[in-house]
């Protein structure tokens, strides 16, 4: 085994009381702890890379702030009620929409998925390290290689449908990036946001899209050359290969593991990265 160790300290820390998943899988060779050091969570992470190699990966979480993030993820549930076409939301409720990464389309109101990745992909920065780190000593550093293990990585997090307690708020059943790691699974969902925010690191976000096949299964698509075998879509022109990051099954890009199909009609949305300024500190 290759011990891959990072001890990144992130901006944030908390963890939320464990629950027993709906649906858990997990491969077996997959091992995971975390432990709790003067206000640090110490994540310790091991998965097979997409050459059959198992990876340690370790990083750190600040406690207090990272339960702080996960928090503020999410609308109150009273925000969907008797919604009209001619609903106008106050100030202070649309700046709570704002604030809990929702956004307006029309009198709907939706999950922002490109400010939850602008806002927690920082989470994920010594994930993305270790992944070119491990493939700049091995001489194999390049967008494919960077590509498949990003995917390998969320792939092999345990599968489970997140168990959301809470009934004021509303999150749409998405964990978001911290949460996913300190929980150690997610669903298709949560895990598509999860593998988009570490390869925001990695190659040029503008190359990957979200999408979605009818309401149950979410997944992502990565612009490339697809190969005979690689299944993809195509949006003005422009090739996307699919990536699915669901797991337990570990699927290569272009693999959806005849799970997808497009005549049955798909979304897709483009994602747009901005920075906060905590970033770059």
């Amino acid at each position: 085994m290759k011990n891959i160790i990072f001890g990144f300290i992130f901006l944030s820390g908390g963890l939320v009381n464990a629950q027993t998943p709906k649906d858990y899988s997990c491969n077996e060779h997959v091992k995971y702890s975390m432990d709790t050091l003067n206000g640090q969570y110490r994540i310790t992470y091991t998965f097979k890379d997409q050459r059959e190699i198992l990876r340690t990966f370790k990083f750190n979480f600040e406690v207090a702030k990272t339960m702080k993030d996960i928090a503020r993820y999410g609308v109150p549930k009273s925000y969907f009620e008797n919604i009209s076409a001619t609903q106008q939301f106050s100030k202070g409720k649309k700046k709570t929409i704002k604030k809990g990464f929702y956004k307006l389309t029309g009198n709907f109101l939706k999950t922002d998925r490109s400010e939850l990745v602008s806002y927690y992909r920082l989470y994920c920065k010594a994930i993305a390290g270790g992944i070119i780190y491990t493939l700049l000593n091995e001489g194999c550093d390049n967008r494919a290689n960077r590509i498949e293990m990003a995917m390998k990585f969320v792939q092999d997090i345990p599968y489970g449908i997140p168990q959301i307690k809470d009934t004021t708020w509303e999150v749409y059943g998405i964990y978001t990036p911290p949460e996913v790691l300190i929980r150690m699974y997610g669903d298709c969902d949560s895990k598509a946001i999860l593998c988009v925010s570490i390869l925001s690191y990695l190659i040029n976000i503008k190359d990957v899209l979200f999408l979605y096949q009818g309401h149950d299964h979410a997944l992502i698509a990565i612009k490339g050359t697809p190969t005979t075998k690689q299944k993809y879509i195509e949006i003005n022109k422009i090739k996307y290969i699919i990536a699915d990051v669901t797991g337990p099954d570990r699927l290569d890009l272009g693999d959806d593991g005849n799970k997808f199909d497009a005549s049955v009609g798909y979304k897709v949305e483009k994602i747009k990265v901005k920075r906060y300024w905590w970033h770059d500190v």
